[in-house]
């Protein structure tokens, strides 16, 4: 059932409803248009593909959590948030991990990730560019916090997502995870 009320909501909406019963890779912006009715145009005017929405649902919602939350609660919790989101929609999450192409939403998040962390650690230390041991390091543990994530909804969601957000934030890189505790 469709609930969503900006074009953008309706759209992403549309295309998880569409996900529970098709796999990604085999939805059409149209199957998307028809399921919620709207035009293709509406689409084309929010989204240039089906993948910059599948990256709009996931980038939204994390972007929210992120605003939110970062300089209230530790980043484990932050990160638990987050995981909470994704399993509220398991089912079009690991569809949408699935996809293997080469827009797919594992490299969408992936990229994301490594962004959003280069962008608050900027923004922590007012740098205008980061040192190549720390691009390194937000590199890696994108890697890891996104397979694990992968892995856990594969695999039947054992922990909490508290508990997996706590365990990627334990496991956080030494020299990034120091901008990542909230000041005191």
């Amino acid at each position: 059932m469709i609930r969503k009320t900006t074009p953008k909501e309706l759209l992403a909406e549309s295309l998880i409803d569409l996900a529970k019963i098709h796999p990604i890779q085999s939805i059409t912006v149209t199957d998307i248009t028809d399921n919620c009715q709207v035009s293709r145009q509406m689409f084309y005017y929010h989204f240039s593909s089906k993948y910059d929405l599948i990256s709009w649902i996931y980038s939204d919602k994390a972007d929210k959590i992120i605003e939110q939350y970062i300089e209230k609660e530790p980043w484990g919790r932050v990160a638990g948030r987050i995981v909470e989101f994704i399993k509220e929609d398991y089912i079009y999450f690991k569809k949408a991990f699935d996809d293997n192409t080469h827009l797919s939403f594992y490299n969408n998040i992936f990229n994301y990730t490594v962004e959003c962390h280069t962008n608050y650690i900027l923004k922590k230390t007012n740098r205008t560019s980061l040192p190549p041991d720390i691009l390194f390091a937000i590199r890696f543990n994108a890697y890891g916090g996104v397979n694990v994530t992968k892995d856990w909804l594969e695999n039947g969601m054992k922990e909490s997502p508290e508990q997996l957000g706590e365990l990627i934030f334990s496991a956080m890189p030494l020299p990034i995870k120091k901008y990542f505790h909230l000041d005191e």
